[in-house]
């Protein structure tokens, strides 16, 4: 007999991705998966496009919303519980999973209330607010990152799960681009980052590395800009410039340096390919959950963090200067990242899923 699981997720590609990754492997194990997010959101695209069945229902935020808002939020939340009770007692599953966003509150909340075993899993080192709260509640508490939760919460460490299209294909990708060196790769995330694309190409053409290779993702905004900026550097060979980058596994296999943000899955995906990085924190993070996320990379020899007040360009070159040119670091922090990674999340989360489910 068929098995039904509930993924609820959604808002940002870090609770997005993870989530599929999920679905992908239980669909493997013989489970129905259903996807329930809102309509606003990044899942209410990507989704759909990996083949899984999706609900939309309707919630907002908490945080930083005005004060009618603040007023009608405890009416919204119960309205979105309600949604959440009639997808679950349609759908009957076996298990709920939550990767977090607004939307996996009431869906936990409601998974809680019909019974329904509920895994919830945090993949940064500091639990956003809905998991927070539905640690309380959880069947079953599983986070990316050591020590996310209270000891009290029993919460077990997977790792993240990274996307199959980058684990399996950045494998062959690394073995014909292995003799390849002195390769930049550059990203902020889906939108590009204003520091690393003001910052980033002076300091490359300041560094005393030779015969770079630039990869750099930029974000909806005019590319020609960066692309004259790049051509005028002698030090300079080739650079990429696009609004957005479609093959990650490409691109990390062709790596040799990263610079970029340091969301919970671009950390899992360095570990996992282990590659050394620069990372620049996004300073408004809630919790300041990215300075911690590359601490935690940092601290295991695989990363070195520079927070974005002191991200400047002479520092910037200095560092690039480190990685690239001194003697032995970059194979160093190359065998701490890969250290640091999970490389069998996936696996490791359905098996406790199963768990629950069998249960």
């Amino acid at each position: 007999m068929t098995k039904t699981a509930i993924i609820f997720a959604g808002g940002t590609g870090g609770h997005v991705y993870p989530g599929i990754a999920i679905a992908k492997e239980l669909t493997k194990k013989g489970f129905q998966c259903h996807w329930v997010g809102t309509s606003s959101g990044l899942e209410s695209r990507v989704v759909v496009q990996h083949g899984l069945p999706f609900t939309a229902i309707r919630i907002s935020g908490l945080r930083r919303s005005g004060l009618l808002r603040l007023f009608a939020a405890p009416f919204a939340i119960l309205m979105s519980v309600f949604r959440s009770i009639l997808v679950i007692r349609r759908l009957n599953p076996d298990l709920v999973i939550g990767m977090g966003g607004y939307v996996s509150g009431p869906g936990g909340v409601a998974a809680f209330l019909c019974r329904c075993p509920l895994v919830i899993h945090e993949q940064n080192t500091v639990p956003g607010l809905t998991n927070s709260l539905l640690s309380f509640i959880a069947t079953r508490v599983l986070q990316g990152f050591p020590k996310s939760f209270p000891s009290d919460r029993s919460a077990i460490v997977t790792g993240n799960p990274v996307r199959e299209d980058i684990t399996g294909a950045f494998i062959k990708e690394r073995d014909r681009n292995s003799s390849l060196i002195n390769r930049v790769l550059i990203f902020g995330g889906s939108q590009g980052a204003s520091v690393l694309n003001i910052v980033v190409p002076a300091a490359l053409a300041k560094s005393m590395v030779s015969d770079l290779v630039v990869h750099h993702q930029v974000g909806e905004i005019d590319t020609s800009v960066f692309e004259r900026a790049y051509a005028t550097s002698p030090n300079i060979s080739t650079a990429l410039v696009v609004p957005y980058i479609t093959d990650m596994a490409s691109a990390y296999s062709a790596a040799t340096l990263v610079i970029a943000r340091s969301g919970a899955m671009t950390i899992a995906e360095l570990t996992t390919c282990g590659i050394p990085s620069i990372l620049i924190p996004y300073p408004y993070a809630a919790d300041g959950h990215q300075e911690k996320n590359a601490r935690f990379l940092e601290e295991r020899g695989g990363a070195i963090c520079l927070l974005e007040e002191d991200c400047k360009v002479d520092e910037l070159a200095r560092l690039i200067n480190r990685v690239l040119l001194e003697s032995g670091l970059h194979e160093s922090m190359s065998k701490g990242a890969s250290s640091a990674g999970f490389p069998h999340a996936t696996s490791e989360i359905v098996k406790h899923c199963l768990e629950l489910s069998d249960a």
